[in-house]
């Protein structure tokens, strides 16, 4: 998340599970930077408001479509929970792909390794209407995020270093 909050200039809202509140220090650093903890286990009715406020304030929400980082670096399934927000809201979707943090710090890694490379690519704003397909009945957000997801994955990194 740091790695792609930098590369934005605007006001922004992370996503994170809620376990991530029960260290101390972790818990003092998530309120300050006003991220929105959200219990994955379950309809989180309060998360979603905290999104909606946040979008009505007119700030990014990032979230991760997978909702865990991967274990293996590769892709993995989208959860329903993205397309969920973006049809409840109809905002449009800017995807984003984060090439090199498995091997810069992986699911499990202790500490980062700080000689590699880490790429942020940003593509194109999708409008609702690409999404959101509203006669899906309760296939609906899943469809949603597996749309966003397929942009997502289309994305490649650059063909020359950026410094």
């Amino acid at each position: 998340p740091p790695f792609v909050g930098c590369q934005i200039a605007r006001q922004m809202r992370f996503f994170a599970r809620k376990t991530l509140w029960s260290n101390r220090v972790a818990s003092w650093w998530l309120d300050r930077v006003e991220t929105i903890p959200v219990d994955r286990d379950s309809g989180d009715v309060g998360a979603i408001r905290r999104v909606l406020q946040a979008l009505q304030e007119d700030r990014a929400v990032v979230l991760f479509p997978e909702g865990t980082r991967s274990p293996d670096g590769k892709l993995q399934k989208p959860k329903a929970g993205v397309g969920l927000l973006a049809c409840k809201t109809g905002a449009p979707v800017v995807p984003c792909r984060v090439f090199g943090s498995f091997e810069a710090f992986g699911k499990g890694a202790k500490v980062p390794r700080l000689d590699t490379p880490v790429t942020i690519v940003f593509g194109k704003p999708i409008p609702a209407s690409d999404y959101d397909a509203k006669d899906a009945g309760k296939e609906r957000y899943q469809l949603a995020s597996e749309r966003i997801f397929e942009r997502i994955a289309a994305l490649r990194p650059p063909a020359y270093a950026v410094v």
